[in-house]
């Protein structure tokens, strides 16, 4: 099994206007965060067959798949589906996420899970990306 954790964060001075497209609009305005100690979940577990299944505690949500290639365009679970086709595994797997921030709250669950997500994808299929890499495919 892969852990991945990534905590969230309270915007100081700047807001939002770090995420994209904002930071494009607006010129790489400086913005002031703190990460907190609510964190972001993301296992992994590998599967002896090429199904996909994927649960997200927060929402309730739980959808399976039969491959990467089945995946759809459009899913509530979208965020993670996206990074799936993103790291394309050649194996199946399980994938429970879940997040100590409440959703909605503003504090940023869904980056945090999105980072956490892109480290056990990225050590589960062993592509090397480094942490900035891996921080520019989050972003997009």
């Amino acid at each position: 099994m892969i852990k991945s954790t990534a905590p969230t964060r309270i915007d100081l001075a700047g807001g939002t206007l770090d995420i994209w497209p904002l930071y494009l609009r607006f010129g790489n305005p400086p913005t002031l965060n703190a990460a907190i100690s609510l964190y972001a979940t993301v296992e992994l577990t590998p599967r002896n067959d090429r199904k996909i299944f994927v649960e997200s505690k927060d929402l309730p949500c739980q959808a399976k798949f039969n491959s990467i290639a089945s995946l759809p365009e459009r899913h509530p679970l979208d965020l993670i589906l996206k990074t799936l086709k993103y790291y394309k595994p050649k194996r199946g797997l399980n994938i429970v996420t879940s997040s100590e921030a409440p959703p909605g709250s503003g504090i940023g669950g869904s980056s945090a899970l999105n980072i956490a997500l892109h480290g056990a994808l990225n050590a589960f299929t062993k592509k090397g990306l480094g942490k900035k890499q891996m921080l520019e495919a989050a972003m997009n």
